[in-house]
């Protein structure tokens, strides 16, 4: 195990985190059997967050790498001037200066990173977001009930409140107004990510510089409870309380983001801290959801959410790792073979496999390659596990597929279909089938759209 398979796995567990979500977002009657398990589907928005932050890590750093090493062709008068390959000019003064004159100051480059680092975040999110926000703000405004607008519960009509006037429709459109204003719980998610993603490169560029401040997310978790105990400021920001709490998972992945990079090993006797953590927090949210529910402030169950989301990915990495989509690296336990053509290299030995190199195998025959867990046979060109395995693959290529079109998934399925599908009453299970089987066509057909956009 090695933290690289959160990298990895990644569209597979933003899959898994958002059938979490909507899991979690079909009602269920208190009381029920698979209560306080389905409840704990909200554990999918830390997981997305958790693993953003190791994304955000990821193209910062890289952007940032680019950038150092263009700089070192052109450095400040005054200090040493490095590039073997270059040409360099003597100053008058004596110190070596660059060929060409061109020393832009560090923080225009530092603005230009920025800009980068802002557009793909929107062009990620703001063209689903537009149209979605026109599809759900403006029947708002004029009061009708149209793609669920109408709050079937209690009746209430709800353009009154969320969009009161045109211009509060501009700002619920651009950026959820709604949400800062009034909690308006619809699609918090955008506006929550979008707030994130503005601090998210300063604090990058901070812990870059300055490792110590890693320990910021133990500093949220001291704000999300002055929110809540503090009068001042819970008057002031306590309405939003769902967005303060989920600042620590956020910043521990963008922590965790250089773990990953490095593909920093995880030694096997953790699995069992991984099962006693997963299992403990398991329980106290379970109790939290089917005894606790209405008596705790919620920010409490979320700071247990933070364990419960971490071991959960890392476990199903784990499982993911012994059971590869065809054409990609296959790992069995603590050995792997890579498909055909690929090279892998173990410092101990090497053994060729039709044109393969397979890794960690301490003896096997020409032609063969033998691991402690099983033998590796080839099946149309690439290297797959003795037994088939079939059904896992089929998990890991679907949960993949729901993982690049999650955002889109997020922005369709609640206000879009399950607002139709409640009031049928069909049952929870039967609900889940039709919400996920109208979801995902919607959304990915959101996604064909929007990828045009971008690309024009």
């Amino acid at each position: 195990m090695n933290y690289e398979m959160l990298s990895r796995y990644r569209a597979a567990l933003m899959g898994l985190a958002m059938l979490f979500v909507m899991f979690f977002h079909v009602p269920m009657a208190k009381g029920e059997l698979m209560y306080g398990l389905v409840r704990l589907g909200n554990i999918g928005v830390d997981m997305f967050l958790f693993l953003s932050g190791i994304g955000l890590w990821f193209s910062w750093t890289k952007s940032v790498s680019r950038y150092e090493n263009r700089e070192t062709r052109y450095e400040v008068r005054g200090t040493r001037y490095e590039n073997s390959n270059e040409g360099q000019a003597s100053a008058p003064d004596g110190n070596l200066v660059p060929r060409t004159s061109h020393l832009a100051p560090r923080k225009k480059h530092l603005a230009s990173l920025l800009k980068e680092f802002y557009r793909k975040r929107l062009l990620r999110i703001y063209p689903a977001w537009i149209i979605i926000a026109c599809l759900y703000y403006i029947p708002d405004f004029f009061g009708t009930d149209l793609f669920g607008q109408f709050d079937y519960a209690t009746g209430a009509d709800w353009h009154s409140t969320k969009s009161p006037n045109v211009l509060h429709l501009i700002d619920n459109i651009l950026v959820n107004w709604s949400f800062w204003r009034i909690d308006d719980g619809a699609f918090w998610f955008i506006p929550s990510i979008m707030a994130m993603y503005v601090f998210a490169p300063f604090y990058m560029e901070l812990i870059r510089r300055h490792p110590v401040y890693r320990w910021m997310p133990v500093v949220a978790m001291v704000w999300a409870v002055m929110v809540q105990y503090m009068p001042p400021i819970h008057e002031a920001v306590g309405h939003i309380e769902i967005f303060w709490s989920r600042i620590p998972i956020f910043l521990i992945g963008i922590n965790c983001g250089e773990l990953v990079k490095q593909k920093k090993p995880i030694e096997p006797s953790v699995l069992w801290l991984l099962l006693i953590t997963f299992g403990l927090s398991l329980w106290m949210c379970i109790e939290f959801e089917n005894h606790w529910r209405g008596h705790f402030p919620l920010f409490l169950e979320r700071m247990v959410y933070i364990p419960l989301s971490i071991s959960c990915m890392l476990l199903v990495c784990k499982f993911f790792s012994r059971y590869e989509v065809r054409g990609t690296r296959y790992e069995n336990s603590f050995s792997g073979c890579e498909v055909r053509g690929a090279r892998c290299e173990n410092g101990f030995s090497r053994y060729e496999v039709r044109g393969a190199r397979c890794e960690n195998q301490r003896s096997a025959p020409t032609g063969k390659a033998n691991s402690d867990k099983g033998q590796a046979s080839e099946l149309e060109g690439n290297l797959v596990p003795r037994t088939p395995h079939l059904v896992p693959r089929i998990i890991i290529r679907s949960l993949t597929f729901i993982g690049g079109i999650s955002l889109e998934i997020y922005l369709v399925h609640a206000q879009f279909v399950l607002r139709y599908l409640t009031p049928m009453t069909l049952g929870y299970c039967l609900t889940v089938v039709l919400l996920i089987a109208i979801s995902l066509p919607l959304a990915w057909l959101l996604k064909r759209l929007t990828n045009r956009i971008t690309d024009n």
